[in-house]
């Protein structure tokens, strides 16, 4: 069972990959109609590859590899809650300006 688990991560991971080679629209498009598949076992599986490739000094792939689990995360959070939606929105606006904040 463990195993067939880690070949049907490694076989998203790998159409990922290709889809992310073509284009970052039809990488979005493959991770929103596989957004069910993106539980914390594909993350492990993620965190592995990026551990391999940061071993093999292979960045190339490690380029594409943050491209892929930038926009996974940001497809894991846009099917979040709404609240925890909006949270993320505000945070990755980065910091509020100066004259935005209060003085009191």
């Amino acid at each position: 069972a463990e195993r067939e688990r880690k070949a049907k991560y490694r076989f998203l991971l790998e159409q990922l990959l290709d889809a992310a080679a073509v284009s970052v629209e039809r990488l979005e498009s493959l991770l929103s109609e596989n957004h069910e598949k993106l539980d914390p076992g594909f993350f492990e599986h993620l965190q592995w590859e990026v551990d391999q490739q940061r071993a093999a000094r292979n960045q190339r792939m490690l380029t594409i590899l943050e491209a892929v689990v930038q926009r996974a995360c940001v497809e894991v959070e846009a099917r979040q809650q709404p609240e925890v939606a909006l949270l993320s929105s505000l945070t990755n606006q980065g910091p509020v300006p100066a004259a935005a904040r209060s003085t009191r």
